[in-house]
């Protein structure tokens, strides 16, 4: 068998299990699978019981707020917890992501996680 047959198969593999492993965990956005969401997102953060002002927020998740997301909200909750853990582990920021999927009711994610 030649290296392009087994590379090839390898990546097709890949690419199968990627796919497979989308339907049952909300990180959608490293498969091929479609976007089926749009997110409208809003970003509120206190660090110390502080609020953070919009160009504060934006600075410190590089994510723009207000925003639209065409993917799973998974991936804005999955930035900021990331930014939190790795980043800034110390500080004692509490956040709040308000979002509507697809023109549905308001839903709140919150960082600390209970």
């Amino acid at each position: 068998m030649s290296v392009r047959v087994v590379a090839g198969l390898s990546l097709l593999a890949v690419q199968i299990v990627m796919i497979i492993a989308a339907r049952f965990h909300p990180m959608r956005y490293y498969c091929w699978a479609p976007y089926d969401s749009q997110n409208e997102y809003q970003i509120h953060a206190a660090i110390d019981g502080r609020a953070l002002s919009r160009a504060q927020v934006e600075s410190r998740y590089r994510l723009e707020t207000p925003g639209i997301n065409p993917r799973m909200i998974y991936q804005i909750t999955d930035v900021i917890s990331y930014v939190e853990r790795v980043y800034h582990e110390d500080d004692q920021a509490q956040v709040t992501v308000s979002y509507r999927t697809n023109g549905g009711p308001e839903r709140q994610w919150h960082w600390p996680l209970p």
